[in-house]
């Protein structure tokens, strides 16, 4: 990235973080930022276009990031966090730009505007409801299921390795079936928790569908992860929900299998030999670059090499390393790891405090542990955090429950004496 774009990309920040501080007193800031979470999903791959020489979704990244930075300014909740953390991040990645290329400041960006989403989270005003919550991860997984199924019914799609893939508007098939697995777990509790069941029931077999077409491995296993990690974890789980969501994991896993490219894509992990040095298939080839990519970290272990060295591929021949726990010892080291580390720590500290709150909903904290235990295994073998809209969605939900545990308000989620949800604050804001 030059350097008029990136002074453009800046002032595009300054610019947005003036206008929210003035205007979010004015005006809900939720809607504003779902719109952004829409469009940033619809321009993520297959509709992905430049202004100016300025890419579409630096736009977007850099008007969330405006917004937080206006938003925290205003509300002063984690502000020394958020300006400590952009600060280190920055910092880390200008050593990572001297070090590996000018264009990984693309990744400062991205990065920073999914955190800024934590932060917006983190400084609403009164709580969405779960309804409301539900239904913005089902419209971001609508938006890419819609050019999924028009992909499907084409027979166009991404062809790697002689498999035809569907990725929707997303930037990869694993991408996509990281979202789609979302979205399929939100629709699912959705479903049993009795909201809008004619809704719910479409958006199950519509996510289940586009899922499969996807062909990703780490996509089904992160489903079958989430629905598993709420049926069986979730605080105040009826009986029948938890076997619920053990039937619908085993439709998944069968439907996976029985499918023709599922079929395909499981045959090229048992055919795995480690006794050799061939990369036959993907999940070779990641054992191989793992190797790789671990010199780079024992060359500076306890800072790295710099935040997003690995993400343009200049350390693998164009490819990132589809590991996170390595991407990230690579990047910023045994101390950035930590780091992060304290922060899910303290996140699962949250979700159990939140959920085991009296007269609340365990629904969201639920949903919430469900999507971080399957991004956490998925980020084992794929570039879980650089898909941007995966992270974007994980970063509201923690946001959320961030401003819920530290809310002084008893009763912002709640349950009323019917059964039914009845939140205290249920605006938008």
């Amino acid at each position: 990235m030059g350097d008029f774009i990136t002074i453009i990309i800046y002032a595009i920040v300054a610019l947005v973080a003036v206008g929210a501080l003035y205007f979010m007193r004015l005006f809900p800031i939720l809607p504003i930022v779902t719109v952004l979470l829409l469009f940033r999903v619809l321009f993520d791959g297959v509709n992905k276009f430049s202004v100016a020489g300025v890419s579409v979704t630096s736009l977007l990244g850099a008007a969330l990031l405006g917004i937080a930075i206006g938003m925290v300014m205003t509300g002063l909740s984690g502000l020394l966090a958020f300006a400590s953390t952009l600060v280190l991040i920055y910092f880390s990645n200008l050593q990572a730009q001297a070090g590996f290329g000018v264009e990984l400041g693309d990744e400062f960006i991205r990065f920073a505007s999914v955190l800024g989403v934590f932060f917006i989270m983190r400084n609403l005003r009164s709580l969405p409801s779960r309804n409301s919550i539900l239904l913005i991860i089902q419209m971001m997984g609508l938006v890419s299921a819609l050019f999924s199924m028009l992909q499907f019914l084409s027979g166009t799609g991404m062809q790697i390795q002689g498999l035809t893939r569907i990725a929707g508007a997303m930037a990869h098939p694993n991408s996509a079936g990281l979202l789609y697995a979302m979205a399929l777990t939100a629709s699912t509790i959705s479903l049993l928790a009795g909201i809008s069941r004619k809704r719910s029931w479409a958006f199950s077999l519509l996510f289940g569908a586009v899922l499969l077409l996807t062909g990703s491995v780490g996509g089904v296993i992160a489903a079958v992860l989430m629905l598993t990690s709420y049926g069986l974890l979730a605080y105040h789980v009826p009986k029948r929900v938890r076997s619920v969501t053990v039937g619908v994991v085993v439709v998944t896993v069968l439907g996976f299998v029985l499918s023709p490219l599922g079929g395909t894509r499981l045959g090229e992990l048992s055919s795995l030999d480690l006794s050799s040095s061939s990369e036959s298939n993907s999940l070779e080839w990641r054992l191989g670059r793992w190797n790789d990519i671990l010199l780079y970290w024992r060359e500076s272990p306890f800072i790295g090499q710099g935040f997003g060295s690995s993400t343009k591929g200049a350390m693998l021949n164009g490819y990132p390393p589809h590991n996170e726990y390595v991407r990230a010892l690579v990047e910023i080291g045994i101390l950035g790891f930590l780091l992060v580390a304290a922060f899910v720590w303290l996140s699962m500290r949250r979700i159990k405090h939140v959920a085991q709150l009296p007269f609340n909903d365990p629904l969201v904290p639920g949903l919430t542990l469900a999507v971080l235990i399957g991004m956490l295994v998925n980020a084992l073998s794929e570039n879980t955090f650089m898909y941007s809209v995966p992270a974007y969605v994980l970063a509201m939900l923690l946001g959320l429950l961030w401003r819920r545990a530290d809310s002084r308000e008893d009763r912002e989620w709640e349950i009323s004496d019917s059964g039914r949800f009845s939140p205290i604050k249920n605006s938008i804001s």
